[in-house]
């Protein structure tokens, strides 16, 4: 059931309202939350200890064994269990328990032959909760990759991943000690959520966005710069204008890029514009050359613009590199 509930989530959930990171961030801390109480109930209701006292569900059996109700978790351990539960199965005028009450005693004390083997042990609990895990691993493997492929920049993934941080940071950090205890008694050994869970998944997207990123920019010469030389009416064939240099003197021919022009008013805008016009002949740079050597100097800066965000990030360093 706890299962599906994660499935729903991740597959269901949706607001309007709600940005892509929000979404995604409200789904991936839902299943988180799933995660941590599942395993908790589990460790309550199985292991969890108070002094001498017998665990959650041998105290209900004992209570239920004497009197037909079950404690409530005021009263876990005690002799005096207050939250009436047989008396739910019946109508509330009935009082079964008084009906039990005054049967012969031979009946109260009549026991049926019961046998639960195999005994649920520890070590059955344990295989129980360990292999639930697996399957909730390999079910945010499949859909979750699928969800963050909606999210198109580094900085935008690194949002969502700090708010399941803020999420986990006590658990991680092990300042949890009920956390600590909880998967000690359940997995015989420290869990980590975001490492068991998480890590690789992210991982996986980071490296994905940024071969993507590189593929955009080394088919550049392909989707920008050929179509900028070529003539898509003539099978491909470069233009009939198109020219590798600049031609040095001025041209009649407006069809070709000529070199600099002499400035015609000794305004200051004008001669700045000469002085670019001097540079780029100086270079060779034809506007073919501009634009080509423009679009790969953006897309590199982007590139390493969105890379370098993961520099800024530093709340959780612990995170960063798995130790």
């Amino acid at each position: 059931m706890l299962s599906n509930v994660i499935r729903d989530v991740i597959k269901g959930y949706s607001k309007s309202t709600d940005t892509v990171n929000n979404r995604i961030s409200h789904q991936l801390r839902e299943v988180i939350l799933i995660v941590k109480q599942t395993l908790r109930q589990t460790f309550d209701i199985f292991f969890s200890k108070e002094s001498d006292k017998s665990t959650l569900l041998g105290s209900y059996i004992t209570a239920f064994q004497k009197t037909f109700l079950i404690p409530s978790k005021s009263s876990h351990g005690n002799e005096t269990p207050s939250q009436p539960a047989i008396t739910r199965l019946f109508s509330p005028s009935s009082n079964v328990h008084l009906i039990v009450r005054y049967l012969p005693e031979s009946i109260q004390k009549y026991l049926p032959e019961f046998d639960p083997s195999p005994a649920l042990t520890s070590e059955n609990v344990q295989g129980l909760i360990q292999s639930w895990l697996e399957q909730v691993q390999d079910m945010l493997k499949e859909k979750v990759p699928e969800i963050l492929s909606s999210i198109q920049s580094q900085a935008d993934l690194i949002q969502v991943r700090s708010k399941l941080w803020e999420l986990l940071d006590e658990d991680e950090n092990r300042r949890n000690s009920i956390w600590k205890e909880t998967a000690q008694n359940l997995l015989d050994k420290p869990y980590s959520i975001w490492d068991n869970l998480f890590r690789h998944i992210f991982n996986d997207r980071f490296k994905l966005m940024i071969d993507l990123a590189l593929a955009k920019l080394s088919n550049q010469p392909e989707s920008f710069v050929w179509p900028l030389v070529t003539d898509p009416s003539k099978s491909q064939r470069l233009k009939k204008d198109f020219a590798v240099t600049m031609n040095i003197w001025p041209s009649a021919n407006t069809n070709n890029q000529s070199a600099f022009g002499l400035p015609n008013f000794s305004s200051s805008e004008k001669i700045q514009m000469f002085k670019e016009s001097l540079k780029e002949t100086a270079n060779d740079r034809t506007d073919t050359l501009y634009k080509s050597q423009n679009a790969f100097d953006s897309c590199l800066t982007d590139i390493r613009k969105d890379v370098e965000t993961h520099l800024k990030h530093f709340d959780y360093d612990n995170f960063h590199i798995k130790r």
